[in-house]
């Protein structure tokens, strides 16, 4: 945990990681995908009430300096703005992080963009705002895991 605890559980859960589902430190050279998939138990999307205007966010830094990838396109995806409302035939949400945009990306695919490589790596925060149970105190809900992507 880092940083000082600006809220309680029951108010948001900020996740972070600077590993990906291998455990290898996240470089800003290299490409990932990870997806929100409903369609696997106890994970999918966090949960989150809406009717207290809950929901949830991906952004992404740089390790080097711990601020926002400078002048990106794209460093944050989110269940709140209509641009990133589309899902998957199947209802999952892909994101890609990688260096450059994606050509023509598909129904419930998205981007962010990664530092560039002088950056070193950098790191994901996965928040989610009034977040379900499931997030804040029994924990069974589990975020995406980040894959490498091998081309």
């Amino acid at each position: 945990m880092g940083g000082i605890p600006a809220h309680d559980a029951s108010q948001a859960v900020y996740i972070n990681t600077y590993q990906d589902s291998d455990g290898n430190k996240l470089l800003a050279e290299a490409e990932y995908v990870l997806t929100f998939d409903p369609n696997i138990p106890n994970a999918g999307f966090p949960p989150f009430d809406e009717k207290y205007h809950g929901f949830w966010s991906v952004t992404m830094y740089q390790s080097s300096d711990y601020d926002l990838v400078p002048g990106p396109k794209s460093y944050t995806i989110n269940s709140y703005d209509p641009k990133y409302s589309l899902r998957k035939d199947d209802g999952s949400l892909t994101i890609y992080l990688q260096p450059h945009e994606l050509e023509k990306p598909e129904k419930g695919v998205y981007w962010l963009q990664t530092p560039p490589p002088s950056a070193g790596g950098f790191y994901l925060i996965l928040r989610v705002y009034v977040p379900g149970p499931e997030v804040s105190y029994t924990q069974t809900w589990l975020p995406p895991p980040i894959k490498r992507v091998q081309r």
